[in-house]
C-alpha cells in the first residue's frame, strides 16, 4: 500500500551484511511496498553502478563499515562527483561514537543514524527519514536533533 507522506519512492542500499540487507528490504516493504529499492553489497560496485547511470536513487542509505571500502570514503567520492553530489545521503553506523557521528555530516551527510536494535524501531526511523525533506539546507536531520537514534 503506497503511503502519501513517503517523499522518496527510488532508494539505494549500500550494506556489507547479507542479513542486514534483508531487514532493510523488509523494513521498505513494511513502509510502503510501492517504493522501489535497490540493495548493493559493495561501495566500489555500487559507485560505478552511479557512475553509468544504470540506477539514480532518489536517496542513498549507506552503512559505514561495508565490505571492501569503508563507508566514509564512498561518501566523499560521491559528494566529489559533479553528477552524483545531489544524491542525499543517510549514514547507517552501529556505533554511537562521536567522531563516527560528526564525520558523516563533515563529508555531507544529510542524517546519521544508529542502528536500532530493534527491527520496529529501525521500520519506524527509515520510515520518518523518507517522510523528511532531505535537499541541502532543507534537512530537519542536523546533528543534534533527533538525527541519531539507537532506540
Amino acid at each position: 500500500m503506497s503511503d502519501p507522506n513517503i517523499r522518496y519512492r527510488t532508494i539505494l542500499l549500500v550494506e556489507g551484511d547479507d542479513r542486514e540487507r534483508f531487514l532493510f528490504a523488509d523494513a521498505i516493504r513494511k513502509i510502503d511496498d510501492t517504493i522501489k529499492y535497490y540493495l548493493m553489497e559493495h561501495a566500489h560496485e555500487t559507485f560505478q553502478v552511479l557512475e553509468c547511470a544504470a540506477v539514480i536513487p532518489e536517496v542513498i542509505f549507506l552503512h559505514v563499515n561495508v565490505n571492501m571500502q569503508n563507508g566514509f570514503k564512498f561518501l566523499s567520492m560521491l559528494k566529489q562527483s559533479a553528477t552524483l553530489q545531489h544524491i542525499p545521503v543517510v549514514v547507517l553506523t552501529t556505533s554511537s561514537a562521536a567522531d563516527q557521528l560528526h564525520k558523516g555530516y563533515q563529508l555531507g551527510a544529510m542524517a546519521v543514524i544508529v542502528k536500532p536494535a530493534r527491527f520496529e524501531a529501525f521500520w519506524l526511523e527509515i520510515k520518518r527519514i523518507l517522510s523528511c525533506d532531505l535537499t541541502m539546507g532543507s534537512s530537519p536531520l542536523k546533528p543534534g536533533i533527533a538525527a541519531v537514534t539507537g532506540l
